[in-house]
């Protein structure tokens, strides 16, 4: 049987238009590309314009926001912290009231107020010395044992105050009362505007001798 001859193909243009398909010359295409249409070129332009905008505004979003990180950083290195020391010698209780509930023995709610002084080494706070603490507060124990709310006034040597909250859990042990209390700063005034922070501290009370003394931890910082 005799075999047809296999086709062959020649791989060589056969045409300059062809020849430039298959290898294009740098000029000629630079050419081309010089001889777009104006509109054309007004596009890739515009399309150029919006690229740098972007691009100018991502830089802006980064740097805005590395600037706000830097601050937080800064705001939280400016916090500051001190260590009020209340001896019961000056501490005096001043009001206090007791209503008997009669659901249950020896439940009592209390109001009462509490005075502190620092007369010979006075703790300082944003540069001011404190001079008085007044605290008030509504007591409900059984026994007690119970919780306490309280609000905050310290007096400073300047004529400023800062205010607190504070809640307290009261527990009575064989006869010795203590409190643990934590709560916030909510204020002040002159100096002390835009004070906050918070408040941990404990307490041993014993109510009916007039005695009470305290230790409390202040962290605080002032909003700008």
């Amino acid at each position: 049987m005799t075999h047809a001859p296999k086709p062959t193909y020649d791989a060589t243009p056969t045409d300059d238009r062809e020849a430039e398909l298959s290898f294009p010359n740098p000029k000629k295409h630079a050419n081309l590309c010089a001889e777009q249409p104006v509109e054309m070129r007004q596009l890739l332009n515009r399309e150029d314009t919006v690229h740098s905008r972007a691009s100018t505004l991502l830089a802006i979003t980064l740097i805005f926001f590395v600037a706000l990180s830097l601050a937080n950083i800064s705001s939280a290195q400016q916090t500051q912290k001190v260590s009020i020391q209340s001896d019961a010698k000056n501490t005096k209780y001043g009001q206090v009231h007791d209503l008997v509930v009669g659901d249950v023995p020896d439940h009592v709610l209390r109001v009462f107020e509490i005075h502190r002084s620092y007369p010979d080494t006075p703790p300082v706070v944003n540069g001011s010395k404190l001079t008085e603490w007044w605290a008030r507060g509504i007591a409900d124990v059984i026994g007690g044992n119970g919780r306490v709310t309280e609000y905050e006034v310290f007096f400073m040597d300047n004529g400023d105050k800062f205010f607190a909250q504070v809640a307290s859990v009261v527990q009575n042990s064989s006869g010795k009362v203590a409190a643990f209390t934590s709560g916030q700063i909510i204020g002040g005034t002159g100096t002390f505007a835009g004070m906050q922070g918070v408040l941990r501290g404990s307490s041993n009370i014993d109510i009916k001798a007039g005695f009470n003394e305290n230790r409390t931890e202040i962290e605080y910082s002032f909003a700008k």
